[in-house]
């Protein structure tokens, strides 16, 4: 093979970037080297080659495939475990939430904030293994292409290298010149390991830094949960929730919660606010029904008499007999009285005062 596959060296070259890698495998799939059947996912791909790469000799074309999907495949966990592809630029640290103006501004406070070692050395434990994994395929990427002499790409860095010396001239080199020990193809590879080297040292950073902000969202989104559904199993049952439900003090949700640190108070008003809000409504309309089921105050007979109400039409449809007999009763409001106190007596309904009964019954006949 005389050229660098093409997929593989746009892998190489594409630049490393933390808002970039999660969509990187969708543009640049991923690729057997035995019968370059394409796959744009992890599981795919590993059940493929699990037959189709048994026996396969390993030679370079092989290796330079191998490394540029380890490429794509560590980026992409990358991505899914420190939830990238959901967020935006972040400008703001994940430990102590101060905002920044840039990117560069946020890495160089990271490394100098509090509980930064701490923190740090809990997700390097996890990802350690990827970014080493990263930095040696991209290393074995710069050695396999030294070997395709012919590719245009080496061509054009040997020919932009260094003019070859005239015949009998003497290089002037100084003891420590790389050009000593590599010649400029290999000078050329070193250097752009050593770029990668810094770029994935950034990378780490906005990782770890995107990993604070997807920790801290879970975590909030875990704490909303719990409180949910605590309050769904236990509302109705104690009158120290319903009080919750009612209250606006976000400091009775902590301390009905036991929270110390008062972290997960935020998750806790949402939920009060949600309840809240539900239960005014409900409210509302219990209140609306109830002014719609009072009679008017006046005339007892325009109230029983109207009929375009749709409220009260299936409550006042009674026959003429029925209106006359109650226009008749209210013509004589003491005898309707006593006619309603005996069936009130006769029916086991306790009057407290007459007197106040009385008044009632003149108000509304009046």
């Amino acid at each position: 093979m005389q050229d660098i596959p093409k997929r593989v060296y746009e892998v190489w070259q594409t630049p490393l970037t933390i808002k970039d890698c999660g969509d990187l495998m969708k543009k640049i799939r991923l690729e057997c080297s035995q019968c370059d059947r394409s796959f744009d996912s992890e599981k795919g791909f590993a059940r493929h080659i699990e037959k189709c790469l048994v026996g396969a000799n390993h030679d370079v074309n092989f290796q330079v495939h191998m490394h540029a999907n380890r490429l794509l495949i560590l980026q992409h966990r990358v991505a899914m475990f420190c939830g990238t592809s959901d967020q935006e630029t972040v400008l703001e640290c994940g430990l102590c939430r101060e905002e920044f103006e840039d990117e560069e501004q946020v890495r160089t406070h990271l490394r100098h904030c509090t509980n930064y070692q701490k923190e740090f050395q809990k997700f390097m434990v996890s990802c350690n293994p990827i970014f080493s994994t990263m930095l040696h395929s991209y290393e074995q990427l710069c050695h396999l292409f030294q070997n395709f002499l012919m590719d245009e790409h080496i061509i054009k860095i040997r020919e932009t290298g260094t003019p070859p010396l005239a015949e009998g001239e003497l290089p002037q080199l100084e003891p420590t010149d790389p050009s000593l020990c590599f010649d400029d193809l290999s000078e050329h590879f070193i250097e752009k390991y050593q770029e990668y080297i810094f770029v994935v040292t950034n990378f780490i950073d906005d990782a770890f830094n995107r990993y604070l902000m997807k920790r801290e969202r879970e975590e909030k989104d875990r704490k909303l949960k719990e409180i949910r559904q605590n309050l769904l199993e236990k509302i109705g049952t104690s009158e120290e929730d319903e009080y919750l439900l009612d209250s606006d003090d976000e400091d009775d949700i902590i301390d009905s919660e036991h929270s110390d640190d008062g972290e997960g108070s935020e998750c806790a008003m949402s939920v009060v606010e949600y309840f809240s809000d539900e239960q005014d409504e409900y409210m509302y309309m219990e209140e609306e029904e109830e002014d719609d089921e009072e009679p008017e105050q006046g005339n007892y007979e325009a109230c029983a008499l109207h009929e375009e109400n749709e409220h009260y039409d299936h409550f006042f449809e009674f026959s003429e007999e029925v209106k006359k007999e109650s226009i008749k009763d209210l013509e004589n409001p003491e005898e309707y009285y006593q006619d309603s106190l005996e069936h009130h007596t006769k029916h086991g309904f306790f009057v407290e005062d007459e007197s106040d009964y009385e008044d009632e019954i003149i108000d509304v006949v009046m």
